[in-house]
């Protein structure tokens, strides 16, 4: 009986544990489920992590958009681009960082609920004229919202 007992109680324990873990670490949502719905931090990686890399490029792409667009106090965001290869490391936490300091979202480097929803906002209107200089990655970085789950957030399309 006391075997049992540990036994269930070691069970709960395991799958308390699991169910408490926002965290991502290898960064795969899946088919069913959305980035967006997920919390990611350093040492997460795969497709998401791309998509958050994507989206970050474009929100410090030139001075206008890293400072002035919505960001709290004049608080400018990092105009570092980042290499989108999915791993999230030390530049990109130092890009989320950035991000949220800029829109006063609170500097912790773990991208959850209020960053993503932020980056949503900010790349929902970012799909431009192909003929405009940067347009490619602002449209990446629109299209890479629209697959990372940001409809969850409002309008959002592909383009």
């Amino acid at each position: 009986m006391n075997s049992i007992k540990k036994l269930t109680m070691g069970l709960a324990l395991v799958l308390l544990s699991a169910s408490c873990s926002a965290m991502v670490s290898d960064g795969q949502a899946s088919a069913a489920a959305r980035c967006t719905d997920y919390m990611y931090g350093y040492g997460g990686n795969g497709t998401c992590v791309r998509y958050l890399q994507q989206m970050l490029n474009a929100a410090g792409a030139n001075w206008a958009e890293a400072s002035y667009y919505g960001t709290c106090y004049g608080r400018s965001v990092s105009m570092e681009v980042l290499a989108t290869d999915g791993s999230f490391g030390g530049r990109t936490d130092a890009k989320v960082r950035s991000f949220q300091y800029a829109y006063c979202l609170g500097t912790d480097g773990l991208v959850g609920q209020k960053t993503w929803a932020k980056l949503c906002q900010r790349v929902s209107a970012w799909y431009t004229n192909t003929s405009y200089p940067g347009a490619s990655m602002y449209n990446q970085s629109h299209n890479a919202g629209y697959y990372a789950g940001c409809s969850k957030y409002g309008y959002f399309a592909l383009r």
